[in-house]
């Protein structure tokens, strides 16, 4: 979604591309500039409704052109970003407005799919997610659960057979299933 440049003065920096991707760990801005003579540093800003910005990191000017910034808590639906890019004498300008659709039911990653000794990391959105661990047979497996990350968990099976098994993520009325092999 693009929501236009609001420019409050001329930058001695010129933005080349400014975009978004979703990535295991939240969102990943990136963004490339030419021309940077005198910029002082880029802001990052994130609203919930494209009218309200808050701060969400600042990233020193470098002169090299390419940059990148993970949010790493994005909100669940819609959030917006936009870049302020401010001169060494504190003017500045804003970016375009760019828009990620962050929803939970479609944004969760599984690494190590087949599992190692029975332990395995789950990268999720959802908020305080309930994990189960059904066998194929019907039998429910005992998990033990550590978050380590803000949005990465990390699963340990004991008692646990090989074979195919179903990882159940619950929270605030979502349900996703995700077939796993344990090895």
């Amino acid at each position: 979604m693009d929501l236009g440049i609001v420019s409050a003065s001329a930058l001695p920096v010129t933005l080349i591309s400014f975009e978004s991707e979703i990535v295991r760990t939240g969102v990943e801005l990136r963004w490339r500039t030419t021309d940077e003579k005198a910029c002082s540093h880029f802001e990052l800003q994130k609203s919930s409704n494209a009218l309200e910005f808050a701060s969400l990191g600042s990233i020193e000017g470098s002169s090299l052109g390419a940059y990148n910034f993970t949010d790493s808590a994005p909100l669940k639906g819609i959030n917006y970003y936009r870049l302020k890019m401010v001169n060494q004498d504190r003017s500045a300008e804003l970016s375009k407005i760019i828009a990620v659709d962050y929803s939970a039911d479609a944004i969760y990653t599984m690494v190590q799919n087949p599992s190692q000794n029975g332990s395995f990391t789950v990268y999720t959105n959802l908020t305080n997610p309930k994990f189960t661990l059904v066998h194929v047979s019907g039998k429910q497996v005992h998990l033990t659960v550590s978050r380590t990350h803000a949005n990465q968990y990390q699963l340990t099976l004991k008692n646990y057979t090989e074979g195919v098994y179903v990882l159940r993520f619950e929270s605030g009325g979502t349900v996703i299933n995700k077939k796993i092999l344990v090895k």
